[in-house]
């Protein structure tokens, strides 16, 4: 009896070890999947479902941990993303807005100038342009870019001219804190109207950046030795 048990025992051992054999081999090539297990194979492997739908899902415990690592730096095609960052398409770079506006012939006003609609918050490269029509009788009026609670982007002093032809023109940089309307207006003391000339309306126009590379600027004087237009 001790003899058949001991049999038995060996039989069993010799079992186990040929299936925990046979386990590793189904992760290899041309085997099931394990999971909770490494596996492995010589070739690319394809799922393909047959009917709409999801192909694969993967779910972690905890939505702060990624679903999913890899090891390659190499593009996947047409692999789409809903966010990058956190950010959404509509807030990424190479994004220009214009924005217009015909000011029309009208009452005496103290400001004139278009406001944008609601832009992600961000750094933009901005220009602000017009050709208008105003006072002859000011010693002049001023503009500016200016973000709704954020600093003001440009400011600039346009001075009067007895023919009340005005072309502001400025650029900068603005960013802002949040989601916001941006500004671009000029305004004088007295009261006067203003028009677009021959219906040009002034123009806003914002393109985002990445992050502006800012610095300082030092003025160097010319050399003494200056060569004439002859010698060049």
């Amino acid at each position: 009896m001790r003899y058949l048990k001991t049999t038995l025992a060996v039989l069993g051992a010799v079992t186990v070890l040929v299936l925990a054999g046979n386990t590793v081999a189904l992760a290899t090539t041309g085997h099931s999947l394990l999971l909770g297990k490494s596996n492995s194979a010589d070739t690319y492997t394809s799922i393909t479902r047959t009917t709409s739908g999801t192909v694969l899902s993967l779910k972690s415990k905890s939505s702060t941990n990624a679903p999913l690592s890899v090891n390659g730096t190499g593009k996947v095609t047409n692999l789409n993303a809903d966010t990058v960052d956190g950010y959404d398409s509509s807030r990424m770079l190479n994004r220009t807005l214009m924005f217009t506006k015909s000011i029309a012939l009208g009452s005496a006003g103290t400001s004139f100038g278009l406001t944008t609609t609601t832009i992600p918050e961000g750094t933009y490269l901005v220009t602000g342009s017009g050709w208008l029509y105003g006072p002859t009788n000011s010693g002049g009026f001023e503009c500016q870019i200016v973000g709704n609670g954020s600093s003001t982007a440009r400011w600039s002093w346009i001075p009067g001219n007895p023919d009340g032809f005005y072309t502001p023109n400025m650029t900068g940089a603005i960013t802002l804190t949040g989601d916001q309307t941006v500004m671009f207006e000029c305004h004088d003391g007295p009261s006067f109207a203003w028009n677009s000339y021959f219906g040009a309306p002034m123009q806003l126009t914002l393109t985002k950046v990445a992050q502006p590379v800012t610095g300082t600027a030092s003025r160097v004087a010319p050399g003494s030795a200056r060569l004439s237009p002859a010698h060049h």
